[in-house]
């Protein structure tokens, strides 16, 4: 009996299925703080994604190509990059939580930050909402994917899309012009 029980114990632990922990942890931003750290924000759709290695052939990297659909706030091209640690070169997948993951004609208001190449999202993915119609009507969900917000229950934040555009024009028009 004394030796049944080790082996019943791994043999049962190989059959529960395992996947390790998929998150990264982050200081929680208020939408305030999202769009104040913006200097754009979006309506965007993908157009393409590519990921390569990196320089170093030890990391590597996706570039996401995506179509502006409207401006809300800041100005610039009608076609962004964003460039993100992790993605797919053959045979192996690099994974790192916490970014925020685009889908194909799937479009996505972000909150941009300007960088020497291309553009990255705000506080992670904490600047990527998703839309959502609920009878009449239209919402913002945040998309929240591998973030965990320590002492946070990690809700997302919901707004209605006409308040939350609103909201994004009030806080930029009251910025101080450089």
């Amino acid at each position: 009996m004394r030796r049944v029980l080790p082996i019943l114990s791994f043999v049962l632990a190989l059959a529960v299925p395992w996947r390790p922990a998929g998150a990264s942890s982050a200081v929680r931003l208020t939408f305030e703080q999202i769009v104040a750290g913006s200097d754009r924000v979006v309506v965007a759709e993908l157009m393409s994604r590519n990921s390569e290695w990196g320089p170093d052939h030890r990391r590597i990297f996706t570039t996401f190509h995506l179509a502006v659909t409207e401006d809300l706030a800041g100005r610039g091209e009608d076609r962004i990059t964003i460039v993100q640690p992790g993605g797919t070169v053959g045979r192996w997948t690099q994974r790192v939580h916490g970014y925020p993951t685009f889908r194909m004609a799937e479009p996505v208001l972000l909150f941009l930050r300007k960088q020497p190449v291309g553009y990255r999202v705000v506080g992670l993915c904490q600047g990527a909402f998703a839309f959502h119609r609920d009878g009449q009507r239209m919402l913002l969900v945040q998309r929240l994917e591998g973030l965990h917000f320590p002492g946070d229950h990690g809700r997302p934040i919901l707004l209605e899309q006409q308040q939350a555009f609103e909201r994004i024009r009030t806080i930029f028009g009251s910025r101080k012009a450089p």
